[in-house]
């Protein structure tokens, strides 16, 4: 592993320069073909955070999502990832939320993050910002990494009040939509706990991905970026046979080229600022080998992968 070098913080920085290269979460058009979408290719160049071009969208009612795991009584939030846009409700309850994420089946997948916009500042001023938002007016708490083939996730945040925005596929040149909402005060005490995970899955300090043994991508667990200034992710890739950890960092230190070495994305835990935390209901994935790795990059523009920012796990 090499020496660590300075990463972007994905967290609102006071007096950041405005023309920096926010290169962040870059994600990868289709070259899969048939009803299994393959994974995404390298884009080379900036992404685009193209709020200003999509303008603000208008948040529209959603039904009530199914309840999470142990305690039906928290909030249920359903966002609705459409090859049309993003849907959910304007308004939602603070403290302990649960989401359920559907999406509509198509040649790329969905993802969607959720970050809370900075104090004094509104979803309009991010619009306006544009790609500079990144560093200046957000902090990632969460989100789902993409998913295919129409499946649903489910992710739970303990949310502050606030103004949020989320985004599906927002740094692709063309993203699928935006969706800003307000938090509130919790509605009852009762959603001050935590829902049941069935372990940790530890994100930083630094490059590490430290997942439990019993790990196998499916259930309800815990992520947690320990890192004090990093923004951090853990997705899932399935492995092809003879690519293996070193094959994956070797990739990431070319710059992610085209083809990926690996054949597909399986959700995962989508970008959590500093000492953010989420839970996420993961739906069962076929036996075979996985890995989890981070996209976020360092200032030159390479992943925290291509610094060993990878943990490999077995479904049986």
């Amino acid at each position: 592993m090499r020496t660590r070098r300075s990463s972007l913080p994905l967290t609102p920085q006071p007096g950041a320069h405005p023309g920096a290269d926010h290169d962040a979460l870059r994600r990868r058009p289709p070259t899969g073909d048939g009803d299994t979408p393959g994974p995404r290719t390298h884009r080379s160049g900036r992404a685009l955070f193209a709020l200003a071009s999509l303008g603000v969208l208008v948040p529209t009612a959603a039904a009530a999502a199914p309840a999470h795991g142990d305690h039906a009584d928290r909030p249920q939030i359903t966002l609705e990832a459409g090859n049309d846009g993003l849907t959910g409700p304007a308004q939602v309850a603070g403290g302990f939320v649960d989401f359920t994420v559907t999406t509509e089946a198509n040649e790329i997948g969905h993802s969607v993050y959720i970050a809370r916009i900075a104090d004094g500042s509104t979803a309009a001023d991010v619009a306006a910002a544009g790609q500079e938002a990144l560093v200046t007016m957000l902090t990632f708490v969460g989100g789902v990494g993409t998913v295919h083939d129409g499946a649903t996730v489910g992710l739970t945040l303990d949310l502050e009040p606030g103004n949020y925005i989320a985004f599906d596929n927002v740094f692709l040149p063309e993203p699928t939509g935006v969706l800003p909402f307000v938090v509130g005060d919790p509605a009852t005490a009762e959603y001050d706990e935590a829902p049941e995970a069935e372990g940790t899955v530890q994100i930083g300090p630094g490059m590490l991905i430290a997942p439990p043994p019993d790990f196998d991508g499916s259930g309800t667990w815990r992520f947690v970026n320990g890192d004090d200034t990093l923004t951090h992710e853990a997705l899932i890739v399935r492995l092809p046979d003879g690519i293996g950890v070193p094959e994956l960092v070797a990739w990431g230190d070319e710059g992610r080229p085209e083809p990926a070495p690996f054949e597909a994305e399986f959700a995962g835990a989508g970008p959590i600022g500093p000492g953010e935390e989420q839970w996420l209901t993961l739906p069962e994935l076929e036996p075979g080998n996985y890995a989890l790795l981070c996209y976020v990059p360092f200032e030159d523009g390479l992943p925290h992968l291509s610094d060993g920012m990878i943990a490999p796990f077995t479904v049986s």
